[in-house]
């Protein structure tokens, strides 16, 4: 923190696994399914930065989903009966998100309406800011990414109110 800057904050969170072993029957062999349909990713994670200074505030997320075998891709040794129909992997998807606001400052003087705003904060945001479609899943029901949200683009307005 510094008073001609403001005070900036950086966090992130990673996963890996490195195995997830799993036998389809006690006599059969262990099966590392990391990265296919129904096991952990290897890879996940996403790191956000955010700023604050006075009454305003902004914020950048990024979002990291790895690469996976999907049951409908091509046959590997977690998954034997695959059927070609994706290809090879769904791939993996990284997403930005975006985030402005202000803090109005409380006041007992304020009557009316700027009574009411007093004490807010306002926070505007953006996930998926670039609009990037996720990576698509069809094990003929025709879903996307398990791992991935498929809503796509959208706005949403915060207002908090400190009493």
């Amino acid at each position: 923190p510094t008073d001609t800057w403001g005070r900036v904050n950086w966090s992130t969170a990673t996963t890996n696994f490195n195995a997830h072993k799993t036998k389809t029957r006690r006599s059969s062999p262990a099966i590392n399914s990391v990265d296919t349909q129904n096991a952990p990713l290897r890879w996940r994670g996403n790191t956000n930065v955010s700023w604050d200074k006075g009454p305003y505030l902004a914020g950048l997320t990024v979002r990291y989903t790895n690469s996976y075998y999907a049951s409908t891709t091509q046959p590997v040794p977690a998954i034997p009966t695959a059927s070609y129909i994706d290809g090879r992997k769904i791939p993996a998807s990284t997403t930005i998100d975006l985030q402005l606001g202000y803090k109005v400052a409380a006041s007992q003087a304020e009557r009316g309406w700027r009574k009411w705003a007093s004490g807010t904060e306002w926070r505007l945001g953006i996930l998926n800011a670039l609009d990037r479609e996720p990576p698509f899943y069809s094990d003929s029901t025709g879903f996307y990414s398990r791992y991935d949200d498929p809503r796509q683009q959208f706005v949403c307005l915060q207002v908090k109110k400190a009493l």
